[in-house]
């Protein structure tokens, strides 16, 4: 019953999945669990802090525990038991521009996207939303294509070679990164990127105050 299993449990069947679909990943800093912590004799207010344990740290749990999380990204299964079944809960980096690329975008934006992107017929490759109202599509990576340079006043930005996504389900402050649309059982092909970043840049154009509708996932 997957329901009754525990965050940890979820973790660490998420990796033993990214292993075997080949995926690297990195282990990345987590959120630890809120309350009093002394540092240099002095008590901390009680509140929401990062395991690298740098108080001024404006990332919790969402930035990689080393410098060479790149290099140290495997799928090495030996590598993954080391370290996600230990005592710490560490999140999950993914990087990008090997396998897949990756678009974020606001829920509004990224709902108005999608409802072009089925009216079109276009494909819709895996999708994951983050507690802040982030949600991330993946495409096919751009490899050996020079960098995109994205409008600075449009709420869109891009992951190619170099950088990577947290990935579910890394746990936040406010909650797991989720799949919203999870990718295929075995080696999906990922879309092609250009449908799905001029659905969100025209959105994101097009963007009008308003709460906006949690998309239903559909098929497609």
């Amino acid at each position: 019953m997957h329901w009754l299993s525990s965050p940890l449990d979820r973790l660490r069947d998420g990796v033993r999945e990214y292993a075997d679909r080949g995926w690297r990943i990195a282990p990345a800093h987590y959120v630890s669990t809120p309350g009093r912590h002394r540092r240099n004799g002095r008590h901390r207010p009680a509140g929401d802090t990062c395991s690298c344990r740098d108080p001024r740290c404006i990332r919790p749990g969402a930035h990689p525990l080393g410098v060479n999380w790149s290099t140290d990204a495997t799928a090495d299964l030996d590598a993954i038991v080391y370290w996600w079944y230990g005592p710490q809960p560490w999140n999950v980096v993914l990087p990008t521009g090997e396998l897949f690329d990756v678009w974020r975008a606001p829920l509004d934006v990224a709902s108005r996207a999608l409802e072009s992107l089925r009216a079109a017929g276009n494909a819709v490759g895996p999708v994951t939303y983050a507690p802040a109202g982030e949600w991330l599509f993946f495409t096919e990576a751009r490899l050996g294509e020079p960098n995109i340079e994205l409008p600075p006043d449009l709420p869109v930005a891009y992951h190619g070679g170099g950088d990577y996504v947290l990935a579910p389900p890394s746990q936040l402050a406010d909650a797991a990164v989720r799949w919203w649309r999870p990718p295929a059982p075995i080696h999906p092909r990922m879309p092609r990127w250009e449908p799905i970043a001029e659905a969100l840049l025209r959105a994101a154009r097009r963007r009008r105050p308003g709460p906006a509708v949690v998309p239903v996932p559909r098929a497609g």
